[in-house]
């Protein structure tokens, strides 16, 4: 006859197979929720060091952007505030000349005065004076400090070139005192920038009209924009924006 398990050994059996399942559910189950929770843990501090690394890189840069700013010696684009307070109304892609600038030979850009000077009087000189005929100006763009240079003269105390020379802007303690009066060239690149220039005015140039000594180089814009080039006459007043090269 075949032998008959006894009652005791079966539920020893049972009781061993039950307790070795538990055993394997809890350690699979507990591997399991230590892998799980691992690798959340891992996702989340990886993520949040990302976002956190990325927030600090944007934020750095964002302000290195703004402590590198035109107007404190960083990039400039058209239509910025400049070193001296003006308005950057050039930027070139290379460096150019502008002799007797204290950027030359490597100026990259030009701006513009928050306010022109009113009632300038005298392109050079006042009465006999003006049949002085200036020779030598040039209408480039970087040429303005050559020729305020050029017509400085004694003549006149309200003249151009005296007015210009003498005109400076003061920012965080820093004075700017090398203005120009621009050529024709870089005052047309004031056309169409806001509160550059006033509408309907004639502004003096420091490029010579050769034709006749009476008469000197001026030009206004429209508030549309319109350009008109004048012959004024040399001792009666008209604006003057002052410009510097940096």
């Amino acid at each position: 006859p075949s032998p008959t398990a006894s009652p005791s050994a079966s539920a020893t059996v049972e009781a061993t197979v039950e307790a070795t399942v538990e055993e394997t559910v809890e350690a699979t189950v507990e591997a399991t929720v230590e892998a799980t929770v691992e690798a959340t843990v891992e996702e989340t501090v990886e993520a949040t060091v990302e976002t956190t690394v990325e927030a600090t890189v944007e934020a750095t840069v964002e302000e290195t952007v703004e402590e590198t700013a035109c107007a404190e010696g960083g990039e400039c684009q058209v239509g910025d505030v400049g070193p001296g307070g003006g308005t950057v109304v050039y930027a070139s892609a290379t460096s150019f000349t502008s002799p007797g600038s204290s950027c030359d030979p490597d100026c990259s850009y030009l701006e513009m005065a928050a306010n022109d000077i009113q009632n300038l009087y005298c392109w050079t000189g006042s009465g006999a004076a003006t049949t002085v005929v200036v020779t030598g100006t040039a209408r480039a763009i970087g040429q303005g400090m050559y020729n305020t240079n050029l017509i400085a003269n004694d003549w006149c105390s309200r003249g151009i070139a005296t007015s210009m020379k003498n005109f400076s802007t003061t920012i965080d303690s820093v004075t700017y005192s090398d203005w120009y009066l621009p050529t024709q060239s870089e005052l047309k690149l004031a056309q169409g920038l806001d509160n550059v220039l006033a509408a309907d005015k004639f502004y003096w140039v420091s490029d010579a009209y050769g034709k006749d000594p009476d008469f000197a180089r001026c030009l206004a814009f429209s508030a549309a924009g319109v350009q008109s080039t004048g012959n004024c006459v040399r001792y009666r007043a008209q604006l003057g924006i002052p410009t510097r090269a940096f």
